[in-house]
């Protein structure tokens, strides 16, 4: 994409000032899959590698979790 594209302007504006809430979460999920490099460089990243990252993290997070919560009866 072309640099003078207003696109591209505001994607860096807020990646610089990160207060904007979709790029501090994007900045959140890069940091918890340990890619806050990639987040800070800008640099591509293969999307069946961060899928995969993706996919596991949610998985350890739920059997993390599982064992707090009460069993269901019936």
């Amino acid at each position: 994409m072309p640099e003078d594209r207003l696109v591209k302007r505001i994607l860096y504006w807020n990646w610089e000032i990160c207060h904007n809430i979709w790029c501090a979460d994007v900045k959140e999920i890069f940091e918890g899959l340990e890619l806050e490099y990639c987040f800070n460089e800008m640099c591509s990243v293969d999307i069946n590698i961060f899928q995969n990252l993706m996919i596991f993290r949610s998985e350890k997070k739920w059997r993390d979790t599982i064992g707090l919560k009460p069993k269901l009866r019936t």
